[in-house]
């Protein structure tokens, strides 16, 4: 399941086993309510860091047949949520190492006689799913299958990444539809949610630019671990889009460092974007701190905790003449006055919402 909250901090996903229902993949819309706090993952550790949820199909079901049942939200046609499936499904296909694999049933209505099928459906949130976005249902039995289900009331779906748009309707987000799918079908193959990297597709928090279509190492050698087979897709940086990283034989993302541009649309952080203009959603990449450490941050970088926020981080202090040096100058350090963490921005909102005073970093 994907938070609504856009990288308010690594969320604590909570699988909850129960005998007497299937147990669900479940995701908290804030950090707030999960006790979510800044998770570090330095970028000069690549290392794949992937989470299992103890519900990986048994090999003998692959490829897992996958169906759209009931009908669609009005904003969407059942073509296009199957055009997104399909691409969904497909990504997880594509894994070299890895011999998982889904089908997608396109058909109206599947005869009585059709093998168990993974159910994707919209449907509305309540009680315990009534502010989450997306949940994933694990079978019980060995002819059941999992489910996966697409909430009506708490998002608004698109069919692309719409990251400049806050909220479509009045508390209500624009979700890119492909990119949940992507998640939660990786849910559905046993992966749970990594701590390790914030732009993973199996991420806790959903990513405004749509990036969680597209897998990391983290994501890909973790499916492999599950159901490894011969295969890879690299063997050099050469070999990967955009020079990213080639990691145990596979590409992963590329991915920003401390100081490096970021934006609503280049979610490419480790850690977290911080926004130094909210109207134009633009600002650099920072990661958690200690302050005890002096070099924990990059040359005009210092560790502070501004009132309001749950943990120091590296903030960007150009005026800071005697700021401590750290292990290396952060690539593209934009020139910004007053960064204000995206993170902080939405606690502080929500803090306001609950009659709690919060004072934004300046």
């Amino acid at each position: 399941m994907i938070a609504t909250r856009r990288l308010s901090g690594a969320l604590c996903a909570l699988l909850l086993l129960s005998l007497a229902a299937p147990a669900r993949a479940e995701l908290y819309p804030s950090a707030e309510l999960a006790g979510g706090l800044h998770l570090p993952a330095p970028p000069s550790d690549p290392r794949p860091r992937a989470e299992f949820n103890g519900f990986a199909p048994a090999p003998e079901h692959f490829p897992l047949r996958v169906v759209l049942s009931g009908p669609v939200p009005e904003a969407l046609t059942r073509a296009q949520v199957l055009d997104a499936l399909s691409a969904a499904a497909r990504t997880w296909n594509q894994v070299p190492c890895a011999f998982a694999s889904f089908e997608v049933d396109r058909s109206e209505a599947p005869g009585p006689e059709a093998p168990p099928a993974v159910q994707v459906a919209f449907a509305p949130g309540s009680g315990p799913n009534a502010g989450r976005i997306a949940w994933t249902t694990y079978p019980l039995r060995p002819d059941e299958r999992a489910a996966v289900m697409l909430s009506t009331t708490a998002v608004t779906w698109r069919t692309t990444p719409d990251p400049f748009q806050l909220h479509a309707l009045s508390e209500r987000p624009a979700v890119d539809l492909q990119a949940a799918l992507t998640h939660e079908l990786g849910h559905v193959l046993g992966l749970s949610h990594t701590r390790a990297y914030k732009s993973a597709t199996m991420a806790a928090s959903y990513l405004r630019d749509g990036s969680q279509r597209r897998l990391s190492a983290d994501d890909k050698l973790g499916l492999c671990e599950l159901f490894a087979t011969p295969g890879s897709e690299c063997s050099r940086e050469e070999d990967c889009p955009e020079r990213a990283a080639c990691v145990a034989g596979v590409c992963d993302k590329r991915r920003g460092q401390v100081g490096d541009y970021c934006a609503w649309d280049l979610m490419h952080c480790p850690d977290e974007c911080h926004i130094d203009s909210e109207p134009t959603g633009t600002g650099y990449c920072t990661s958690p701190c200690e302050q005890e450490q002096e070099q924990a941050c990059p040359p005009q970088f210092l560790c502070r905790q501004p009132e309001g926020y749950l943990a120091p981080f590296c903030r960007f202090e150009p005026a800071a003449a005697d700021a401590p040096a750290g292990c290396a100058q952060a690539p593209g350090s934009p020139a910004v006055g007053w960064p204000i963490t995206l993170a902080g921005l939405l606690w502080a909102r929500r803090r306001r919402r609950l009659g709690r005073p919060a004072t934004p970093s300046r």
